[in-house]
C-alpha cells in the first residue's frame, strides 16, 4: 500500500506541476483530507518557474474537523502560509448538496472562467454512485473550458480475498474509469495503472 501510496503521489506531483507551469493559477482539491502539496510542491519547480507557482489558488474542500487538524499540526511546524501564493479551506460535506454554491459565491475567490486542475484523489470511492454522479454534474458545472481533471479511481478486482471487501470503506468501484469520466464530458488524455507506473518509474 505505500509503495501504492508513493507512486500515485509522484504522478499527480508531476501532473499538477506540468499543468501550473502552463499557466493554470487555480487548484481545487475536494476531500482534501491531509494533502500537504500547496506546502511542498516547490521541489518540483526551478527557480524560473517558481513565480507561476506563486501565483495560484489552492481551494481545498473538506470537513472543518480536517481542516481543525491539518492546519493547527502545520503551524506547529511552520507558518500556516503556503509556498503556492494562496490556500483557501473551504469547510463543507461534499456528499451533500451547496458546496458547489459555497465554491462559486465568491466569497472565496474561486473564478468560475478560469481554467483549474480539478484533483480527485483517493476521493471517488468513498462516495455512493449516487453522490458520486451528482458530484461529478455540480463539479462539471465549476469546472470551465481549459480546466483539467486528475482523478484516481478503486476497482473491485481484490483477487480472491473477498474479506478485504466486506472490510473496506470504500463503497463505490469503476471498473472503466475513463468511460465513466468521458460520460460527464471530459476528453480522457490518459489512463494509467499504478503497476505500471511504478514500473516505469
Amino acid at each position: 500500500m505505500v509503495d501504492g501510496l508513493a507512486v500515485r503521489t509522484k504522478k499527480i506531483d508531476e501532473e499538477i506541476s506540468k499543468q501550473i507551469k502552463n499557466g493554470i493559477s487555480q487548484v481545487c482539491v475536494p476531500g482534501a483530507g491531509l494533502d500537504c502539496r500547496a506546502w511542498r510542491i516547490d521541489s518540483y519547480f526551478d527557480e524560473a518557474s517558481l513565480g507561476k507557482l506563486k501565483a495560484v489558488s489552492w481551494f481545498e474542500l473538506d470537513f472543518p474537523e480536517i481542516f481543525d487538524l491539518k492546519l493547527n499540526t502545520i503551524s506547529t511546524i511552520q507558518s500556516n502560509s503556503c509556498l503556492c501564493g494562496r490556500h483557501v479551506p473551504i469547510r463543507a460535506d461534499l456528499s451533500l448538496p451547496g458546496w458547489d454554491i459555497i465554491l462559486r459565491g465568491g466569497e472565496h475567490g474561486y473564478d468560475t472562467g478560469a481554467p483549474t486542475v480539478w484533483l480527485l484523489e483517493g476521493f471517488t470511492s468513498y462516495l455512493t454512485v449516487e453522490e458520486v454522479d451528482v458530484f461529478f454534474t455540480k463539479m462539471r458545472a465549476c469546472a470551465c473550458s481549459g480546466s483539467v481533471l486528475i482523478a484516481t479511481f478503486k476497482s473491485a478486482n481484490v483477487g480472491d480475498n473477498d474479506q478485504v471487501c466486506r472490510m473496506s470503506t470504500h463503497v463505490s468501484f469503476y471498473e472503466d474509469p475513463a468511460a465513466f469520466v468521458a460520460s460527464y464530458g471530459w476528453e480522457v488524455r490518459e489512463c494509467s495503472q499504478l503497476n505500471a507506473l511504478g514500473a516505469a518509474y
